[in-house]
């Protein structure tokens, strides 16, 4: 079942209970080895599965802002692994914007990287290759601005601002509103979603 995990014994040898009868994915991990992930049937007489791992691939990682400047304490989190969530992982970059992963699959994998006051990077696709890759992340848009009352022409004493993204500004993203005071607000748009709406 989703979420259902059991650690090895020293001998290697592992029982998942309440897995439902049918198709379903095991994803097996361990410390310097490559992930690696099956797809069996459970059936009431399933024999028992042989799951050989290989040795880890390394994957390495700079974050660099515009100018080629290293990006410390951007979270970098495995996004997507063989079209499944099934694996997670997450580390943050050092002072130079590095982040190593030393057990890393050794086929394609995903990342998304996310640090305040900057454009999100998702699915930057990639293979750890014990090479450094570079992860360029823009500066976050911010945008300011005044909201009158159309007859008076006087600010509004309270509002709210909501950023909105893509091409008819149908992604309102209500989680990042910001209350407006004396007609002032200031939002930042951190998704590389142009067009832009406030």
């Amino acid at each position: 079942s989703p979420g259902a995990t059991a650690a090895t014994g020293a001998d290697g040898a592992f029982h998942l209970t309440k897995v439902p009868l049918g198709p379903a994915p095991i994803t097996v991990t361990a410390e310097s080895f490559a992930p690696e992930q099956v797809e069996v049937t459970v059936a009431p007489d399933c024999p028992p599965l042989k799951i050989q791992l290989q040795p880890a691939a390394v994957l390495k990682l700079r974050v660099l802002d515009g100018t080629g400047v290293g990006v410390p304490g951007t979270r970098v989190t495995l996004e997507d692994w063989r079209a499944r969530h099934s694996l997670e992982w997450t580390d943050f970059t050092d002072e130079e914007g590095r982040v190593e992963w030393r057990s890393a699959p050794r086929d394609k994998i995903a990342i998304v990287a996310i640090k305040t006051g900057f454009f999100v990077v998702r699915d930057y696709v990639l293979q750890a290759d014990g090479k450094e890759h570079t992860i360029t992340m823009n500066r976050a848009l911010k945008v300011s601005g005044w909201v009158l009352d159309a007859d008076t022409k006087q600010p509004i004493a309270s509002f709210k601002a909501i950023p909105g993204y893509g091409s008819s500004g149908d992604y309102w993203y209500r989680s990042d509103l910001r209350r407006g005071v004396d007609g002032q607000y200031t939002l930042t748009f951190d998704e590389p979603k142009p067009p832009y709406f406030v």
